[in-house]
């Protein structure tokens, strides 16, 4: 089944997504799943299986090459034949815009090569103010392959055809501004002589001059666009200025195209799945792991499941079949795992090929796609990372917290939970959490999604209590869900085995505590020359409290809040009642909002992301440990409250995918110490190991600074005098 994968790219495609002092958190739990049964009412699915004769139909094909099938039927076609809408639709929700800045307007959207040989006999337009548009022209042009890249068509008068529409036979719609309007009336225009994508697939625009204004509150629209613009659905030009010339509509606010085209499909094969973005992983020689591929539907058909087969260093497993949890869309991606076993330590060269589509064979030109694996023969033990999402201000957050109570109780020091607290909006005002840490902000925008996830070694995100289950496990009722988290840190560990660990020591370098010294020793199972691991370190704190009312716990499962829901709406508040079992129900019985300490809050994070360059050697020999040791000024940290109450975390990241291999916690408080001569170390230990500052291991004491490992496992800086 697709998992939540957060793997490399696709991980990092995050990034970007919102400037350094705002996070895209969506507040509330995201219950997440949408084949939920809590949910699955509320989502609309699209329910589209055609069979190889039934797609031998008319339908409606999408406006760009990553259309999304939107499942709204439309009008049949007078043949009766099956028609449906295709477009770049992620909701229902239109909306109308107009340019002040420009009178001639030029849209088009790209039809995907997997229509090749479709012939389009109409297309439809939503129009708005009809009786301001004039020499309304429909066009359509064959797309350019040239350096890989598609390109946007250089004017709409070298288009290969195009015709002109008189505006006075076109319907127009009424459109209220910023409202969904889901009774819109769309105007198919019927094209005078068929045409007949070619190869490449094909742009179809359409460029009319507009005679009205912006006030689109006295119904000057120019465009309609549907949904947002998160698809990338469509491209407009720009006439002059900086941006002259085609762009593209994702990013500006407008939404996607609402344009499509009507052909007919009869004897075109849809059954195109393309498989590719292997990314690095790591395994146990002769034990089954998990590789992340992404994979790319370029057929008009959703699909529900593909046959492939795993070649492992040149050696051919038998065929496989992997289901997708619900169809994957015409022209969208998903990322899979699929199962491959290391055969020698080291390298591992894994290979999968796509070889059918829903039974019928892969006609995709990239239909196999190639990664490594890096196998040890034994794995590390592995100190799991659990970043939670969450604000005081979201009444939900006792899930999270009885979800780390469990993962603590049942993981010890052996799990590291980041608490990361963020200000929400609740619609009319924000709700301020004291707690935001703002240098987090940049690891929430990459690997988070909605308040409430948890980010699993940033190898998948789920709930804090329920882990990552799909479908969400429940009780023997069927009703309420039960803890899972524990459950999801096991199977990551033996999906993704680690490769590496790390040892921490971290003191106060000065008697101010204003510094922090981290000293690191790691390890690697394997020998790479081409690493590319970084360290990140993470500073959180125990039973940080305030007095205001800033620092209250909103708590959505007491009855004091359910009772004044209810006097408010008149209905039972029943949103968390899913999760209403022994591990909440010290909850009911609490206030409505609570007094409380928060524990394992991040105060600041160091390089979160990606990790810090240099710090992990640029080539590594299997089972020799190296050093690290760098300082942190805190003196200027506003939200610390008791130094002597932080806990330093160090993550090991492996760069090649995003993931976190492993990680170590160490507390800072009145033990801990700083540079000492050599004549001072303890007689109760004994030294083990010794390093230079650069991490090279020594055989004797060096004159200088030495970093020497003793028996007890303690880790200390030393000078030799």
């Amino acid at each position: 089944m697709i998992k939540r994968l957060l793997f490399g790219v696709l991980a990092f495609a995050f990034v970007g997504a919102a400037n350094a002092q705002t996070v895209q958190l969506k507040q509330g739990r995201k219950l997440a799943n949408n084949s939920s049964k809590f949910f699955q009412n509320r989502i609309p699915t699209v329910k589209s299986q055609l069979s190889s004769e039934q797609a031998k139909a008319t339908m409606w094909v999408g406006p760009s090459r990553s259309a999304v099938q939107a499942g709204v039927p439309m009008k049949a076609d007078g043949t009766g034949k099956e028609t449906r809408w295709f477009s770049y639709r992620n909701s229902d929700y239109f909306r109308p815009a107009s340019l002040n800045e420009i009178s001639t307007y030029h849209v088009c959207s790209l039809v995907p090569y997997g229509y090749a040989g479709a012939t389009v006999d109409s297309v439809s337009i939503i129009f708005g103010t009809k009786d301001k548009i004039k020499n309304l022209k429909v066009w359509f042009s064959a797309v350019v392959l040239q350096d890989d890249s598609y390109l946007i068509p250089t004017s709409p008068e070298a288009a290969d055809y195009s015709f002109d529409v008189d505006v006075a036979t076109i319907e127009g719609s009424s459109i209220t501004p910023g409202t969904n309007a889901l009774n819109i009336a769309i105007d198919t225009l019927a094209l005078p002589q068929p045409y007949k994508i070619p190869e490449g697939g094909c742009f179809v625009g359409y460029s009319f001059t507009y005679t009205g204004g912006n006030a689109e509150e006295d119904g000057d629209i120019a465009l309609v666009f549907v949904g947002t613009d998160a698809l990338n659905g469509g491209y407009y030009y720009v006439p002059s200025g900086d941006y002259q010339g085609w762009q593209g509509l994702y990013g500006t606010g407008f939404g996607n195209l609402s344009t499509a085209v009507h052909c007919d499909v009869t004897g075109l094969e849809s059954h195109d799945v393309a498989i590719g973005g292997a990314l690095e992983a790591s395994g146990v020689v002769g034990k089954s792991a998990a590789m992340s591929f992404a994979v790319m539907n370029n057929g008009f058909n959703p699909v529900n499941e593909i046959s492939y087969v795993v070649d492992v260093n040149g050696t051919k497993g038998a065929e496989q079949t992997f289901t997708f949890d619900t169809p994957l869309p015409s022209y969208e991606t998903a990322t899979i795992t699929l199962p491959a076993t290391a055969t020698q330590t080291g390298q591992n060269t894994v290979t999968a090929t796509i070889t059918k589509v829903d039974g019928l064979e892969n006609i995709s030109e990239e239909s196999s796609a190639s990664g490594t694996m890096y196998a040890v023969a034994t794995p590390y033990e592995r100190k799991s990372v659990v970043e939670i999402l969450l604000s005081n201000g979201d009444g939900s957050s006792p899930i999270t917290y009885a979800g780390v109570d469990r993962m603590k109780k049942d993981f010890g020091d052996k799990v590291i939970p980041l608490m990361a607290h963020f200000s929400i909006s609740n619609g009319s005002a924000v709700i301020v959490d004291p707690m935001q840490e703002d240098s987090y902000l940049d690891v929430a925008n990459t690997f988070g999604f909605n308040l409430g996830d948890a980010i699993f070694n940033r190898m998948q995100t789920g709930d804090a209590y329920m882990g990552v289950n799909y479908p969400y496990t429940e009780d023997e009722d069927g009703v309420h869900m039960l803890y899972g988290s524990t459950e999801t840190i096991h199977m990551l560990d033996t999906l993704y085995p680690a490769e590496g660990k790390v040892t921490l020591d971290a003191y106060y370098s000065n008697f101010a505590k204003s510094e922090i010294t981290a000293e690191v020793l790691y390890e690697f199972g394997v020998t790479r020359l081409d690493p590319n691991y970084a360290l990140a370190f993470v500073l959180t704190e125990d039973g940080q409290a305030g007095t205001d009312t800033t620092w209250l716990q909103s708590n959505y499962f007491s009855k004091e809040y359910t009772d004044m829901y209810y006097q408010i709406y008149n209905r039972e508040f029943t949103l968390l009642d899913p999760y209403k079992n022994a591990d909440t129900e010290p909850w009911v019985s609490k206030p409505a909002v609570v007094t409380m300490p928060y524990d394992d809050v991040i105060v600041h994070i160091w390089s979160g992301t990606s990790g810090i360059d240099n710090s992990i050697s640029n080539n590594i020999v299997a089972n020799r440990e190296r050093n690290y040791t760098t300082t942190f000024d805190i003196s200027t940290f506003k939200n610390i409250q008791n130094k002597e109450a932080l806990k330093l975390a160090v993550l090991l990241i492996n760069r090649n995918n995003g993931t976190i291999v492993n990680a170590d916690q160490i507390a800072l408080g009145s033990g801990a110490v700083g540079i000492d001569d050599v004549e001072s170390a303890g007689a109760a230990r004994t030294e083990v190991a010794r390093y230079s500052v650069n991490g090279v291991k020594l055989d004797a004491p060096q004159k200088g600074l030495n970093i020497i490992k003793y028996s007890d496992g303690t880790v200390q800086k030393v000078i030799v005098k």
